[in-house]
C-alpha cells in the first residue's frame, strides 16, 4: 500500500472514530436531559399538588407517570388530583380509579 493511502486510511478511521464518539457524546447527553426533565416534572408536580393547584399537578404527574408507573406517591397525588378537578367526565375519573 501507498504511503498517500495509508494516510487517507487514517484519517477516515479517524474521523469515523470522532463522529462515533460525538454521536455517544450526543446520546448520552439526550438521556440525561430527559431523566432531567422527568425529576423536575416529578417536583413540580408533588409541589403543585400541596398548594392545591390540582390542574398543573394533573398536568405534570400525568407526564411523570406516563413513564413511571411505580412511583406510589406520585400516583396517589395524581389520582387525588383528577378527582377534585371540575368537570370530571368519565375518562377522568377511570384514570383516577386506575391510578389508585
Amino acid at each position: 500500500m501507498r504511503k498517500k493511502t495509508k494516510r487517507r486510511l487514517l484519517i477516515l478511521l479517524a474521523l469515523g472514530l470522532a463522529f462515533i464518539v460525538a454521536a455517544g457524546g450526543a446520546y448520552a447527553y439526550r438521556k440525561h436531559r430527559i431523566a432531567k426533565g422527568y425529576e423536575q416534572d416529578r417536583a413540580a408536580g408533588l409541589a403543585a399538588y400541596e398548594r392545591k393547584d390540582y390542574a398543573a399537578a394533573v398536568n405534570r404527574l400525568g407526564r411523570y407517570i406516563r413513564r413511571f408507573q411505580d412511583d406510589v406517591d406520585v400516583l396517589r397525588a395524581y389520582a387525588y388530583s383528577v378527582l377534585e378537578l371540575p368537570k370530571q367526565g368519565p375518562n377522568e375519573i377511570n384514570s383516577a380509579r386506575t391510578a389508585l
